[in-house]
Order: C-alpha cells, then structure tokens, then sequence
C-alpha cells in the first residue's frame, strides 16, 4: 500500500529516477508530495534491505534445518544401527548357545554310547564266562547219566566221571545269579529236574535188580526214557546259552 502511494506521488517509469523531473513533478503536486520523495526512496532502500535480510535469515534458516536434519538423521542411523547391532549380536550367541548346546548334547550321547559299548562288552565277557562254567557242569553231569548202566556194556566202559568240586560248584552258581538270564537259569533248573529225575528211576531199577523183582524191566524202560530226557535237557541248555551270547 505504501509502495502504491509513493509511485501515485512520484511517478513510474525510467525518466522518475533523473532526479529533477521527480523534484518538479513533486513540487507541482505540492510540499507533501516533495516530502513524501525522500521518505519513499528511503522506504525502497529499506523494503530492499528486509528483503535481503528475510533471504538471508531464510537461508539460515534452512542452513539450521538442514544441520538439524543431518545430525537427526544421523542420530537415527545410529539408533538404527545400534539396535540392529544388538539384535544381531543377541541371534549370534543364540546361535552360538544352540551349537553348544547341541554339542554338549552329541558329546553325552557319543559318551553314554560309549559307555553302553563298554557296559555290553563288560556283560558279555562275563556272561560268557559264567555260561563256560554251566557248560562245563552241563556236560559233566550229562556224562555221568550216559555212563551210568548203559544199554550195551562192553568191557572197555568208561567210569562216569566225577562230580566238579564244591567250591567251584557254589561259585557257578554266584556268578550265574549275578551275571546269568533268567532264561538260562530256567533251563538250568530244568536240566537238573531232569537229571534228579534220572537218577530216581537208577536208583529203583539197581533195587529191583538186586531183589531180581518181576517189575525190573519196567524200571529200565523209564530209566532210559529219563536218560533221553537228560540230553535233551542238556542240548536246550546250551542252545539258550548260546543264543544268548549271540545276541550281545
């Protein structure tokens, strides 16, 4: 508005800046208007001033937002960074925790296979020794039950042989109840059952023998037919031991 009213005062144009015609038109139109000149150059001069200054406080101003802006961006980056850094740092020693997890878990595994392995060998030694010495009184016993009154005697019959020795007899039986299956120690007790039973028909038939009784052949025949139930008693001993062995 102000701008507006100097022009109306002193005029527009190339020729208003001469300086004299400005004064003359300025005088024609009266002291106001040749007083309102100055004041209108001074007002041009100072609009331009305010304009260079709000251009200059303008570029300051995006000069600051813009350093603001960079250092805020700045300072996001690194938020950003720092957290991705720490959750990468934490999926690190998960992962490093799960590795060593599983590691620990494959080294009891590798540990407790090894001490089975240990273990089975350790059985297996032992039940093979345990079932060495069954075998050894299996075959013993089954030998004296062949031996003793034979079907066909000869002048050259062996003597039944002799029992095995106590201690070694209790011993047997030691380590077959603390290293021994169930099954094996069934199938001792059966091979035994046999042979007591054997041994009751032996004993009836020598006395019917001796008393030269009508029922001795009778008598015989039952102790042959426990004579075969001895070895076969005996042969499923040692195929239970056997089996057994195999499978360890």
């Amino acid at each position: 508005m102000r701008r507006y009213f100097c022009r109306r005062l002193v005029g527009d144009g190339p020729a208003d800046y001469l300086g004299e015609r400005r004064s003359a038109r300025a005088e024609e139109r009266g002291p106001i208007a040749a007083h309102l000149v100055p004041v209108c150059r001074v007002n041009r001069y100072a609009l331009r001033r305010l304009r260079l200054r709000l251009l200059v406080n303008s570029t300051v101003i995006v000069a600051l937002i813009g350093a603001v802006a960079t250092v805020a961006t700045a300072i996001v980056g690194y938020i950003v960074n720092y957290r991705a850094g720490v959750r990468l740092h934490e999926a690190n020693r998960e992962l490093a925790d799960e590795t060593h997890r599983h590691e620990r878990e494959l080294a009891e595994k590798g540990q407790a296979h090894e001490r089975q392995l240990r273990q089975g060998e350790r059985a297996y030694e032992d039940r093979k020794a345990t079932y060495r010495q069954v075998s050894k009184w299996a075959l013993v016993t089954a030998q004296q039950v062949q031996a003793t009154e034979p079907i066909l005697r000869t002048g050259r019959d062996p003597e039944p042989p002799r029992n095995i020795p106590d201690e070694e007899w209790s011993r047997m039986l030691v380590e077959v109840g603390l290293f021994g299956s169930p099954d094996v120690s069934e199938a001792m007790e059966d091979f035994r059952a046999k042979v007591g039973g054997f041994r009751g028909h032996l004993m009836t038939y020598r006395a019917l023998r001796e008393q030269d009784a009508p029922l001795r052949g009778e008598s015989g025949t039952a102790m042959l037919e426990a004579r075969g139930e001895v070895t076969e008693a005996y042969e499923r001993l040692n195929a239970v031991m056997r089996d057994e062995l195999a499978s360890l």
